[in-house]
């Protein structure tokens, strides 16, 4: 059914399996925050801190520097009300997460005896954790101040250790639309329960239902598929037939639309 975009009715809608669905998410400098989408977590906001790297000279040998990519002390808001007025009253916990990818060191002519000792490719990540996520070692042929401070402003803009570390989040591009309230809006629109009519007059009866208004910022797909539904549920189309009509009592339930997926880089 392809009728419907000149009625009421952007964007693409494809959730990942791995995607995290989310209501909301928020992200600063230091971490990102995103209320689930889950109702058996309804209460609860969760928290991942960002990385960042680090450069300092190697304890048991300082003729060596060391790299670290860690992630940032961040600590739980007591108010997630702080973060966004309607997460008043929830509790913050860390989320965790898994790393699919290692660790990289942009080396330079100048790096010797590199050695990489803590991994990351594979690993469970708790916010928690205040350790290396992965760390290397080695010495500079040469060294000088100069060289230490290059090094030194590649890791504070993040380019000394590549990791390709993020969250992937599954975002309901609207929130779900109770059948309900569509079919009360068919009726008061003037649509009799029982009277047949074109699938293509019920298109564009339920395009001017109040309820479905907002489905006319989403993709043709998205558009489509809430179109199809809503025949089907509230005017019995069995794809086929030229005629539907109305049900006459209001079905339970409500559509819940589709996930985008958003990659948040930490």
């Amino acid at each position: 059914m392809t009728f419907w975009g000149a009625v009421v009715l952007v964007m693409t809608v494809s959730t990942a399996q791995a995607a995290v669905p989310a209501k909301r998410i928020i992200t600063t400098d230091d971490a990102v925050y995103f209320e689930p989408s889950d109702p058996s977590q309804s209460d609860i906001i969760w928290v991942y801190p960002k990385t960042k790297t680090t450069l300092k000279r190697y304890e048991l040998d300082p003729s060596y520097l060391q790299a670290d990519r860690v992630l940032r002390d961040v600590t739980l808001p007591a108010n997630p009300g702080e973060i966004h007025p309607s997460w008043e009253g929830k509790q913050a916990l860390f989320y965790q997460t898994v790393s699919q990818n290692e660790c990289v060191l942009n080396r330079t002519t100048a790096m010797r005896f590199v050695q990489q000792f803590v991994t990351a490719k594979g690993i469970t990540i708790h916010g928690t954790k205040r350790t290396p996520i992965c760390t290397f070692t080695f010495q500079l042929r040469n060294e000088t101040p100069a060289m230490v401070a290059e090094l030194e402003a590649a890791a504070a803009a993040g380019t000394l250790i590549t990791h390709v570390f993020g969250l992937d989040f599954s975002v309901a591009a609207l929130a779900p639309i109770p059948w309900n309230s569509v079919h009360a809006g068919l009726v008061a629109g003037g649509v009799s329960a029982g009277s047949p009519r074109s699938s293509e007059l019920a298109a564009f009866e339920l395009g001017l239902v109040d309820a479905v208004v907002p489905v006319a910022r989403l993709s043709a797909e998205a558009r489509r598929s809430f179109l199809n539904a809503a025949l089907q549920t509230l005017f019995g189309w069995d794809q086929v037939a030229p005629e539907v009509q109305l049900v006459a009592t209001a079905p339970a339930g409500q559509y819940d639309f589709p996930g985008q997926t958003q990659n948040v880089p930490l």
